[in-house]
């Protein structure tokens, strides 16, 4: 039996005189395997290309939210994939950032840190 997994988001720009926002309410996604796994992992710096996430138990990595704990400015992360040595990047999270939610399409989650190594919180949930 499948379960759901429901959010909500809002997104509010305000810069001089342009002004946006956008609001979701009542997503849900589906869950078809329990599962998760909720981790503070450090991301060294010195890694060209990447750090791989601990994943736990997670087989299939479903929805995922990333913050990133480093306070120094300047700072960032970034979440990707390895493929072959090479990294690639598809979020990139300042210092005091975090993520919306979103679907991951892969099974193996990498992290980089920019100038100094960085904690990263996430939370990824089973497909």
């Amino acid at each position: 039996m499948a379960g759901s997994i429901k959010y909500n988001s809002s997104m509010v720009l305000v810069n001089g005189t342009l002004n946006d926002t956008y609001n979701t309410s009542g997503l849900t996604a589906v869950q078809t395997t329990q599962g998760l796994v909720r981790n503070i992992q450090t991301l060294l710096s010195a890694s060209v290309q990447g750090d791989a996430l601990d994943l736990g138990s997670v087989v299939t990595p479903g929805m995922a939210m990333f913050s990133n704990l480093e306070v120094s400015p300047g700072n960032f992360c970034e979440i990707g994939v390895q493929v072959t040595g090479t990294f690639y990047p598809f979020l990139k999270l300042l210092a005091g950032q975090q993520s919306g939610p979103l679907i991951l399409g892969a099974a193996a989650i990498y992290g980089r840190a920019n100038t100094g190594n960085v904690k990263l919180f996430y939370i990824i949930y089973e497909t």
